[in-house]
């Protein structure tokens, strides 16, 4: 082409401009450059277009191939499906707090349904590849390939027995599972008292406890500690004050003015009296503090204790008996025994969880379906919404609850992981992940 310019800013037009399909140069000059230079844009992108066309099918039937062979690897350890919406019923142990054990549960989980959740994960690029004309990277989705679980119900770090554990879509009927009663196994000492009212605690207070007899401690239960009561909750908790923790405040030095909060007492037995030490057997609702209970107790009586041991055997619908002992050691000798213990909503309150359409589901005959929750993929847009938007709000009323007191809340600073990308949690609400 006579009179196109040589200098430096216009030699990579000149091949552009003489022939455009073998030079397939990029087109981000035809934005501020004449018209002129970009002839035969069109057909070198009509190519470009075919190329990445043929790019895309490819990886489609990729994801495809790794997920058949993930199916048969599931098939092998036992598992067809990923749960859906189960519990889980641990026994913890002394020392650890409840966001620590999640974790191990989670790392645990996530080992045993490995195979289901690659499935899970190539279900998701296989149907999202090319959406909208993007191909996602392999980051995309990352969080589809560990298990989903939350404590229902916290429980101390000092404290040991039932935890039970949520998984999957069982959170979105948590709300459901958190009234009922609790069942608590306390053994406290007489002569001290702590600032956290626990034996970790440092000791404040000091009084004389021969005088304390066992028919003057089951007079005064039955007088003043059955039924409807006021309690003021422990400083070393997380009832919010003025839109923070007590245990800020208590950390800090300050003291602050609490308001008792109603309770209620189903039961208070004493099982074991050898002082010091005295064993007792309470049923309450979720929210009374049991350390806070017998400190009352022991004040009534004129003199002091701490809680030396707490065991929680029975939270609603969950029992000890149906626990499993939450050590990583034994976690870990437990291996793929623990999808056994996997209990379903439905198992617990029958009726309260219900697939979308099972009328849809695909027949399971080749191992190749990821899970309960992509066969739930195959439902209706607009009732898909709707399940997006209830399964917000009731993950934010949970999250609410969570911050104010409970019985065996913990207060330690610990706070769960957010790394759950947009794109996973939209998969997971829309496809019943």
């Amino acid at each position: 082409m006579k009179g196109l310019p040589s200098w430096p800013l216009f030699a990579p037009v000149r091949p552009r401009a003489t022939s455009p399909v073998s030079a397939e140069v990029s087109s981000v000059w035809s934005c501020f450059l004449p018209r002129v230079f970009s002839r035969g844009r069109r057909v070198a992108h009509k190519r470009l277009w075919r190329q990445k066309k043929a790019e895309e099918k490819r990886r489609i039937l990729d994801y495809d191939k790794a997920r058949r062979l993930a199916g048969q690897e599931a098939l092998q350890t036992g598992f067809e499906f990923v749960p859906d919406c189960h519990f889980l019923v641990i026994d913890k142990p002394q020392g650890l707090s409840s966001y620590t054990q999640a974790g191990h549960i989670k790392k645990s989980m996530t080992k045993v349904f490995e195979s289901m959740l690659k499935m899970r994960f190539y279900a998701f690029h296989q149907r999202y590849q090319g959406k909208n004309g993007k191909l996602l990277s392999l980051r995309m989705g990352k969080t589809l390939k560990k298990i989903k679980v939350t404590g229902l119900e916290t429980l101390d770090s000092f404290a040991t027995g039932v935890y039970p554990i949520v998984v999957e879509d069982a959170i979105r009927v948590a709300k459901h599972f958190k009234d009922g009663t609790r069942e608590y196994e306390c053994t406290v000492c007489f002569g001290s008292g702590t600032d956290n009212q626990f034996s970790s605690g440092k000791t404040v207070e000091e009084r004389e406890f021969s005088h304390v007899t066992v028919d003057a401690m089951k007079e005064m239960i039955k007088q003043r500690f059955i039924g409807e009561l006021m309690q003021v909750p422990p400083m070393y908790s997380t009832v919010k004050f003025e839109g923070r923790p007590l245990h800020d405040y208590a950390e800090r030095g300050r003291k602050v003015d609490i308001e008792p909060l109603p309770v209620h007492v189903y039961a208070f037995e004493v099982r074991r009296f050898e002082l010091p030490h005295v064993r007792f057997h309470v049923q309450c609702d979720p929210k009374t503090f049991i350390r806070s209970l017998v400190c009352d107790l022991a004040h009534a009586l004129d003199s002091c204790c701490h809680v030396s041991a707490l065991r929680r055997t029975r939270c609603g619908v969950f029992r000890i008996e149906d626990a499993v002992y939450g050590s990583p050691e034994s976690l870990v000798a437990l291996g793929p025994k623990i999808g056994k213990h996997l209990i379903h909503a439905n198992q617990l309150i029958p009726g309260i969880w219900k697939q979308p359409d099972e009328s849809s589901q695909p027949s399971n005959t080749e191992g190749t379906s990821v899970s309960d929750g992509e066969m739930k993929g195959q439902n209706d847009e607009d009732h898909d919404e709707q399940r997006d938007e209830q399964t917000s709000e009731e993950y934010e009323e949970m999250t609410d609850e969570d911050d104010e007191d409970n019985g065996d809340d913990e207060y330690d600073e610990e706070s769960a992981d957010s790394d759950d990308n947009t794109l996973d949690e939209e998969f997971r609400s829309r496809h019943g992940y």
